[in-house]
């Protein structure tokens, strides 16, 4: 007749419900300052077009595209970080690279509020 022949009601008359409470109620918040958020949105949007730069020239010119990726085949960490540094040279970009594409890293100036990381295959 049925194929499990003990069934248990998942309802239990005995349980109460406890009222919930939050979780860090002990320790209050400090009160909402948000000129640290709007200025890390602020080099945030820095940041943003600076590597646009980048992107675009990937994009649109064959030869340094071509360039990037031979130097990073060949291993050539100085000349990545050269042809990168040619396009914008007002800022520090971290470099990685493997066989599958290459990682840009964009810190802030201070490098304390932001990082922005695109990673583009090949």
């Amino acid at each position: 007749m049925y194929r499990h022949p003990y069934f248990h009601h998942l309802y239990h008359p005995f349980w109460t419900p406890v009222p919930a409470q939050a979780v860090n109620d002990t320790r209050p918040y400090p009160p909402i300052d948000t000129k640290r958020l709007q200025s890390s949105a602020h080099e945030y949007h820095q940041l943003m077009k600076q590597a646009e730069l980048v992107v675009t020239q990937i994009e649109q010119s064959p030869q340094f595209a071509r360039d990037l990726m031979q130097a990073a085949q060949q291993s050539n960490q100085a000349r990545v970080d050269q042809l990168v540094a040619s396009i914008d040279d007002s800022i520090t970009v971290e470099t990685h690279y493997n066989p599958d594409g290459i990682q840009l890293k964009y810190r802030d100036k201070k490098g304390i509020c932001c990082v922005l990381t695109i990673g583009l295959a090949w």
